[in-house]
């Protein structure tokens, strides 16, 4: 069976990873896996975003070793929490002007964080 190539590597051992990230401001958050599917569920608050609309910045990254190598794919997209720090979904409409995207300045903290410890190596 044939198969694609995801990465530009011929090791075996790589893989994808997601890194999520909140963005406020000049301000970034990391946020677990497991922390996001909760927000997402309702079964868990975020207070320090409440009433608030803040951007998601979802990074897919090679990873070699288990170390990252490479930004893949990117996705940024406002989401909104009530009062109470939980997350809703509002009408597109009713979403800020402003791009989702995440600025340079903030892509560039995201790559200082993500390849830190490769750079040391």
């Amino acid at each position: 069976m044939a198969t694609s190539k995801l990465f530009s590597t011929n090791d075996v051992r790589g893989h994808p990873k997601s890194f999520l990230f909140i963005l406020k401001e000049d301000h970034l958050y990391p946020l677990s896996n497991d922390d996001y599917v909760a927000v997402s569920r309702g079964t868990k608050t975020l207070p320090k975003f409440s009433g608030e609309n803040v951007k998601l910045l979802d990074l897919y990254v090679e990873m070699i070793n288990d170390e990252p190598r490479k930004i893949i794919k990117q996705t940024c997209t406002w989401i909104s929490f009530d009062p109470q720090g939980k997350f809703v979904v509002i009408p597109v409409l009713d979403l800020p002007k402003a791009s989702p995207l995440a600025s340079t300045s903030q892509i560039d903290l995201v790559k200082n964080i993500l390849f830190e410890k490769t750079k040391t190596r």
